[in-house]
């Protein structure tokens, strides 16, 4: 992440993500191989002297605004809620939030598989940092983004998009363990390039299947007495899959076999 701050305006810019491997996996608390792209969401923001959230996004041609006093999930998601709950993640952090003017723009693709929202969580979460004349670690904003979206847009998300925005070095992609979020920068190889294709396909994901397949990860966890998936090997699952049912065993199968080729791709 990068930003630039003025008297009277904060610029900040938070890049989209992409994941070369490792699907399913960091809601399982597995291993995944993103890195950021040159695509941003852009930001700009005047102080107000009130409590109040004033924000206009160019893409969805529309200004919401909220005030500090209102900082609950609302029960129809809409993009303002991303930047209402990462208000109140820094707000029950410690951070004194102060109101802003917000004027946001992307060229990322929105449901195009970038993580759009983590890259407008990433910079919303700065540009209240600096308003507030406050910091935070890198993985801790990254940390307290995952967690806004949980709760105020209802994906069921694993870390790995708001790590990846707010950690990736440029040039790296992050081998993160999702359990410890022990992560390593890899270096991508200077001959490599990374081509993104828009099938034009969208996706929202608190409508999608996304939820359905944490849904069924979690049923599997609980019915192995379980942690959580990482703690499953092969051997085990083929005792156990019976128990599973056949869709159940096949999430399971999925995450142990994906977690080991993003080990295999680091090499």
């Amino acid at each position: 992440m990068s930003f630039v701050t003025t008297p009277a305006e904060i610029t900040v810019q938070a890049p989209a993500r992409v994941n070369i491997i490792g699907e399913h996996t960091d809601h399982n608390d597995g291993f995944v191989l993103p890195t950021t792209t040159a695509l941003f969401t852009r930001l700009s923001a005047n102080r107000r002297k009130d409590r109040v959230i004033e924000a206009t996004s160019a893409h969805f041609n529309e200004t919401r605004h909220f005030d500090f006093d209102d900082l609950h999930p609302s029960k129809e998601v809409a993009w303002i809620d991303y930047i209402r709950g990462v208000a109140a993640e820094l707000k029950a952090d410690g951070v004194e939030l102060k109101g802003l003017s917000i004027a946001i723009d992307t060229d990322i693709p929105i449901g195009g598989g970038l993580s759009s929202s983590a890259s407008l969580e990433l910079s919303v979460a700065m540009a209240f940092l600096i308003a507030a004349g406050a910091t935070r670690d890198p993985r801790r904003i990254a940390e307290l983004c995952q967690r806004a979206e949980r709760r105020f847009a209802g994906v069921q998300c694993g870390i790995m998009d708001q790590y990846a925005v707010a950690c990736a070095n440029k040039g790296c992609a992050v081998l993160l363990d999702c359990r410890s979020l022990d992560a390593e920068q890899i270096p991508i190889p200077a001959e490599a390039r990374l081509i993104l294709i828009d099938s034009g396909v969208r996706h929202r994901l608190p409508d999608g299947q996304y939820n359905n397949r944490t849904d069924e990860c979690a049923e599997a966890v609980r019915r192995l007495g379980l942690q959580s998936l990482r703690e499953l090997d092969a051997k085990v699952l083929e005792r156990q899959r019976e128990k599973l049912g056949d869709v159940l065993y096949r999430r399971c199968r999925h995450v142990i076999t994906e977690n080991a080729r993003v080990l295999e791709s680091v090499e």
